[in-house]
């Protein structure tokens, strides 16, 4: 019983000794095959990243060349469209160029002629300002000698406010009129007559009017201490009660387009400043005269303020010109911008035309030499028909193929409003 139980195992044994033996061998074979095939991926990998390298050696390569081939595509046509377009637009450029700098010429001829103008102003206020003063010397000195005279003493102010008018480069019956005649309702204020009438650019009217002081002026500068305070307040006086007479004559009301203001002419410079300094009594209060003259819109101006004010009426009317002026060039600048619009619709529609008649062309070519059927085949084909020893129509359908050329047409786009390119 033992032996056999021995033998058992011991074939148990041997069995599983074989077993092992079969699948160790299997293993060894399974790992070699591993191992190989690791190799071969090893390869087949090495082999992926060279083709991947050489695929993107060769796509950088076509890049480049496409690239550089792109570029130097775009650069010929791109200097062929300018060629092209350059000659065609050469036409409609130089006219209006050659317009636009006749227009900037104007403008600088009328820019330098505003500086220039501008910049003797000053030389010419000054120079008006030192006639002004020899105007006042000489009022002072004719004074004693047309003191006995009443009739020169009345027209003395008017006569040194025409001088004035003259010296700041206003014309009499141009630019201002000289003690006008008004016709008014009023029984009381008939026959009313402004010194000067100062016409402005506006339509408007400035009057003017002279205060005559010749004889307390004189006195004034003659006397002393109380005399001379006494004969101060009489100027006042004077000043105010002709103050009173404009607001009475109601220039404003009674002078067509008449300014508000009017303008009380003083030729002295002492009296000027008396009655600018001066006080009045109006309903128990003193106040300055000049107020009380405002208020009633009537300004003291004596020579050296009033030629300002007429030189800006004067500037004020060359402004009109030159305004008239630049209006002028702006109208003449729109009609050279529809001028350009006309042109370039004109010449549009010529482009259009060149078009139609190219394709006319090439219509007329088809039947005649090139397209389907045309006109030389078929007198071909009836020239092969005719017998050999009748005359044979010649044509050379070679000679028709080779220079029967279509018309081609590259017009570059010309922009019209309201109309097609």
């Amino acid at each position: 019983m033992v032996p056999m139980i021995v033998v058992g195992v011991a074939s148990a044994v041997f069995a599983a000794a074989i077993v092992f033996a079969v699948m160790f061998a299997k293993l060894a074979a399974s790992r070699s095959a591993t191992a190989a095939r690791e190799s071969e991926l090893a390869v087949l990998r090495e082999q992926l990243d060279m083709q991947k390298r050489h695929y993107e050696s060769v796509m950088a390569d076509s890049e480049r060349t496409f690239r550089d081939l792109a570029q130097k595509v775009l650069e010929e046509r791109s200097e062929k469209l300018k060629k092209e377009g350059g000659e065609h637009l050469k036409g409609v450029v130089d006219p209006l160029l050659k317009d636009i700098q006749e227009f900037r010429r104007k403008m600088e001829a009328l820019n330098t002629e505003a500086a220039e103008r501008g910049g003797k102003l000053d030389e010419r206020i000054k120079a008006l300002t030192e006639k002004t003063d020899t105007v006042t010397t000489e009022a002072k000195e004719l004074a004693e000698a047309i003191r006995g005279d009443s009739r020169v003493m009345g027209e003395w102010g008017e006569i040194q406010l025409r001088r004035v008018l003259e010296i700041s480069g206003l014309q009499e019956n141009t630019d201002y009129t000289y003690q006008d005649t008004l016709s008014s309702e009023d029984s009381a204020r008939k026959n009313l007559r402004t010194d000067v009438q100062v016409r402005m650019p506006d339509g408007r009217v400035l009057v003017i009017d002279s205060k005559n002081t010749v004889e307390s002026y004189v006195e004034f500068a003659n006397a002393e201490g109380e005399r001379r305070d006494e004969l101060r307040d009489r100027i006042v006086a004077s000043v105010k009660g002709h103050v009173d007479e404009l607001v009475r004559a109601d220039y404003a009301k009674n002078v067509k387009n008449a300014c508000e203001w009017t303008l009380m002419y003083i030729p002295f410079e002492e009296v000027y400043l008396i009655a600018m300094k001066g006080t009045v009594k109006v309903n128990n209060e003193r106040r300055l005269l000049r107020d009380y003259a405002r208020e009633h819109s009537i300004v003291f101006v004596n020579s050296t303020s009033l030629v300002p004010v007429l030189r800006l009426v004067e500037l004020a009317w060359k402004k009109k010109d030159s305004d008239k002026k630049m209006e002028k060039v702006s109208q003449e600048c729109v009609a050279l911008c529809k001028k350009a619009e006309t042109f370039l619709r004109s010449y549009a529609e010529v482009g259009k035309t060149i078009r139609k008649l190219a394709d006319s062309y090439n219509s007329g070519l088809g039947q005649l030499a090139t397209g389907p059927g045309n006109l030389v085949k078929k007198l071909g084909e009836i020239g092969s028909l005719l017998p050999k020893q009748s005359a044979a129509i010649p044509v050379d359908e070679d000679y028709a193929a080779a220079n029967a050329q279509p018309a081609e047409v590259n017009l570059p786009a010309v922009a019209a409003e309201g109309g097609e390119s």
